[in-house]
């Protein structure tokens, strides 16, 4: 088993691995060359960063790494099911870590499924610790009545909302990531905002109260049937009402993790 970078590693056998990696994970991913293109670019992930686990001419493991300033960011870990167990992810993150300029990076993110046992205790084990508790979770109707007048933005206008929210977006859902995906609108009221894409997924909402939290939700549900919140903060109590309040389905709780290098 080699562990070497993926920079001069083709798309196709990259996509190959991730979609076989993560075919059996709680929250499946499979994507084509295009759909993976997309990603790196939203993710700013820096392919001369991120390893690859080789067994011969077989790639069977990754880590993608995306950069932003003085943070790396773990964009994906995985490993394909014939190959776990055998400490791969472990070797890769170790090289990861013993190999990165830590003149220029000081820290290193990652969000992780809170059932993952084995991940967390490996993460752990490299001294990442847990800061922020997510959720992830679909909503598709609403009581609230829309009364609030959305103007559509340019999502550049994020940048500065996301100064004055109380919960900063996940890595993914941040101004840096979405800037990247043209699938992403921008939608602000005078007492909120809502950033969604075209399939319904919300990257980042906020308001001045909860009644106009429910108020841009029940706009959003107009634009469509269905709203699918990734990685919001589970301490947030907008969060916490409006999934005790508004029938939803939770499919995902996750740690956000954090390594100082």
């Amino acid at each position: 088993m080699t562990i070497q970078i993926l920079k001069d590693i083709s798309l196709a056998r990259i996509v190959l691995c991730v979609n076989e990696a993560f075919k059996d994970y709680s929250v499946p991913i499979s994507m084509n060359e295009d759909s993976f293109s997309k990603f790196v670019k939203r993710n700013v992930v820096n392919l001369s960063l991120s390893v690859g686990a080789f067994d011969g001419d077989n790639l069977v493991g990754f880590i993608l790494i995306g950069k932003r300033g003085n943070t790396i960011y773990n964009s994906g870990t995985a490993v394909i099911p014939e190959y776990r167990g055998q400490g791969i992810a472990t070797v890769m993150l170790s090289y990861i870590i013993s190999n990165i300029d830590k003149t220029e990076i000081k820290t290193f993110e990652l969000e992780v499924l809170q059932d993952n046992e084995k991940a967390i205790k490996l993460y752990s084990s490299f001294n990442f610790s847990i800061e922020e508790e997510y959720s992830c979770f679909i909503i598709a109707s609403s009581k609230s009545n829309e009364s609030l007048n959305f103007c559509k933005c340019h999502i550049s206008q994020l940048e500065a909302l996301e100064r004055d929210m109380a919960f900063k977006p996940s890595y993914q859902n941040q101004y840096l990531s979405l800037i990247n995906d043209s699938s992403y609108s921008l939608y602000q009221s005078e007492a909120s905002f809502i950033a969604l894409n075209d399939e319904g997924k919300v990257a980042s909402i906020d308001a001045n109260n909860y009644f106009n939290y429910k108020q841009t939700i029940a706009f959003a549900l107009t634009r469509s049937p269905k709203l699918i919140f990734l990685n919001q903060n589970a301490k947030s109590e907008f969060v916490k009402k409006i999934t005790q309040e508004i029938e939803c389905k939770e499919f995902a709780k996750q740690y956000k993790m954090v390594c100082t290098l």
